[in-house]
């Protein structure tokens, strides 16, 4: 099965990983999808990996082929779509140079349709290519269809780059890698292999130009994964491509996959060599997904007795998993998912080590145990970075602010619908969100000097935080609004330029705005975290500076948008969440691990309060190893209790503002922590 780019007038041959054989295989069924096990999943302990995660549709996998069935009853509902797409309209809405591509992107056309069309001719075998290859990354588990991927729950990227049966220009693979990267990728698929003439410079000004979008699919965080190819050669003599694209480099930007048999042996088939090699995965006797076209004749979904060989079908395993484990461990990059697969690989014969690696990198892929590995990983966060915090006495609006020195009136807050604090190069300094004829974004001196304002594209009433998402020298503005919309959030550099709007296919009742401490490579800044409600219970969503969702946690039986903070409550350098209710929720506050784990509750106002619980962390007392939590009322209450957050003790409680300042009976605190 060869598909040929033409390179520049020379001509490079791209082979699909794999190779069809038609053994008898027995299929068990379990109590829901009739095809959801079989020997190559046993054979890497998936079904042990299942006890603990079956995946997130947070994490997105592209796969870049010959294009998948991208509405196959078992993927449709883990296609991933463009929300930031109009589908159909002739427009670029998004401006990412694609017009209309809402469920990826055809290279090999030029179109927005990468589903491979049956009327154009094809292969009785090539045409089901990718839609195997997604089915084993991410088929809908545990909905009485067909087969269950690796994932259960996930994101599939549809990237089209070889026609049906035949040829493709060899530079289209390149910009397809950047389409995945740039659209919100987490994992890249590649099984695919070509070669070329060393001695042809355009072909190596080829190789070069690849390396380059793979190191950058890994300085973005994406794991990129490929087949090592079928042709039984050393890709240490013979290099193939892209596995081999980082070969003469010093890092391992890319997880090279060979083939292995149930048996623990290499596959008759498979490519091998230690400058490519990384892992081995199952990749003969593979159950999988059909091309589904019934007025076409494709009238099979799944192919049970029809069993795929190749080390394009191995690839996809190492995908699946890296994918598993991304949504165990949101903020995992590359040199991380590689660690876990590494770590807890099977070591299958020979014993000599070099001849080892030579054919199976590291080793067998075991999915189970690195997906254990995984969890038993602190989550990568960090509690420190704020520098303070602030009290505001709210009514109509925010009417006051304290330091801890001192309760001070502010008339630059009176009546704005929210306020943030924070210290630029050691000045304090307020930025409110306020609506009239429009919403404006306004800051202001700590002694009340107005320096600036700009507008928000909506009217209504908005949240607002300012912190630094991108680790520059300045930090940026993150607006959320708190009624209707279909915005989720808007990111404004510290002018007022717009820098993004991130939308949800469906409008939300409002949203509550918070912003978390994250490490990333080159310090510790903060990730985006907004909540809102789905299907009438609360949930808690995630981004990091790449606008990518890394977390979503539901919490079923609160009915409002949380107040949301981070702590690191035990002193172990891993945080928790803190989160406060919304208005209308018992007033507890509840702390939860950052994989979504409750740890505790305490009741934090009298048990018949509705009126919504603010807090934040900070590490108050000297003499208390952890963080403590201020809490307070949004409403009816102008005390601030002081509570160690471990054990659910009240520390201490304290009015932050003067008798004379002291409101109406129905005013609450909102705190704010100062970054």
């Amino acid at each position: 099965m060869i598909f040929r780019y033409i390179f520049s007038g020379s001509i490079m041959s791209l082979f699909v990983a794999a190779t069809v054989f038609f053994p008898h295989a027995a299929f068990a069924l379990v109590p829901n999808d009739p095809f959801a096990t079989q020997p190559a999943y046993d054979f890497v302990k998936l079904y042990d990996a299942w006890d603990f995660a079956t995946g997130s549709l947070d994490v997105v996998v592209a796969i870049i082929d010959n294009g998948f069935d991208t509405f196959h009853p078992d993927l449709r509902d883990n296609v991933w779509k463009n929300v930031d797409e109009v589908c159909d309209n002739n427009i670029d809405d998004d401006a990412n140079g694609y017009v209309d591509d809402c469920y990826g992107w055809n290279f090999f056309d030029g179109n927005n349709n990468p589903t491979p069309d049956p009327l154009q001719g094809h292969d009785e075998k090539n045409i089901h290519h990718a839609t195997i290859i997604a089915g084993i990354i991410g088929a809908v588990g545990d909905n009485n269809k067909a087969g269950a991927g690796i994932n259960w729950h996930v994101k599939l990227m549809n990237v089209k780059v070889l026609g049906n049966n035949g040829s493709a220009r060899i530079g289209n693979l390149p910009y397809a890698i950047h389409y995945a990267v740039d659209n919100g990728a987490d994992v890249i698929n590649t099984s695919l292999v070509g070669q070329f003439d060393p001695e042809d410079v355009e072909s190596q000004a080829y190789v070069t130009e690849l390396l380059e979008a793979v190191k950058y699919a890994y300085d973005h965080g994406v794991v990129f994964v490929a087949a090592a190819g079928n042709s039984r050669l050393s890709l240490n003599t013979y290099p193939h491509y892209p596995v081999c694209a980082d070969d003469m480099s010093d890092e391992n930007f890319i997880l090279g996959v060979s083939a292995v048999s149930v048996e623990r042996m290499l596959a008759v088939f498979s490519n091998v060599g230690s400058n490519c090699i990384d892992i081995t995965a199952p990749g003969v006797g593979i159950g999988g997904l059909l091309r589904y076209s019934p007025t076409n004749g494709l009238r099979d979904t799944y192919s049970p007795e029809l069993q795929w060989n190749g080390t394009s079908f191995a690839a996809p395993f190492v995908s699946g998993a890296a994918a598993l484990i991304k949504s165990v461990q949101p903020g995992w990059g590359p040199s991380e998912i590689f660690d876990a697969l590494f770590k807890t690989v099977s070591k299958t014969p020979p014993e000599n080590e070099e001849e080892y690696a030579n054919l199976f990198g590291h080793g067998l892929l075991q999915i189970g145990p690195a997906v254990q590995y995984a969890l038993s990983q602190p989550l990568t966060s960090a509690s420190s970075g704020p520098t303070g915090f602030a009290f505001f006495r709210f009514s109509d609006g925010f009417s006051s602010f304290d330091s801890i020195n001192g309760s001070v009136v502010r008339p630059e807050v009176i009546h704005a619908d929210d306020v943030a604090v924070f210290d630029y190069d050691g000045t304090l300094s307020i930025v409110t969100a306020s609506h009239t004829d429009e919403t404006n974004i306004t800051f202001y001196t700590e002694s009340g000097y107005r320096v600036r304002s700009f507008s928000v594209p909506t009217d209504g009433p908005v949240s607002v935080r300012v912190g630094n998402v991108f680790g520059g020298d300045e930090p940026e503005v993150v607006v959320s609004p708190q009624e209707s919309n279909d915005v989720l959030f808007w990111v404004y550099d510290f002018k007022g330029t717009l820098i993004k709007t991130y939308k949800k296919a469906f409008s939300h009742t409002g949203t509550t705005l918070s912003l978390v401490p994250a490490t990333r490579d080159n310090g510790v800044f903060v990730d985006i975290v907004v909540s809102y409600i789905v299907d009438g219970h609360a949930v808690l969503h995630r981004f990091d500076d790449t606008f990518q969702s890394v977390q979503q946690i539901a919490f079923p039986g609160l009915t409002a948008p949380l107040n949301i903070t981070t702590a690191d409550l035990f002193a172990d350098g891993s945080p928790e969440y803190v989160l406060g209710v919304g208005v209308g929720d018992a007033p507890y506050v509840y702390v939860y691990s950052l994989n979504g784990k409750k740890i505790q509750s305490f009741l934090a106002a009298e048990e018949t309060y509705r009126g919504g619980i603010a807090v934040i962390a900070t590490d108050y007392l000297d003499q208390h190893p952890g963080d403590e939590l201020f809490v307070s009322q949004l409403q009816d209450a102008l005390d601030v209790s002081l509570w160690d957050g471990v054990d659910a003790r009240l520390l201490d409680t304290f009015y932050p503002f003067s008798q004379q300042d002291s409101g109406e009976a129905s005013d609450g605190i909102v705190l704010r922590t100062i970054r």
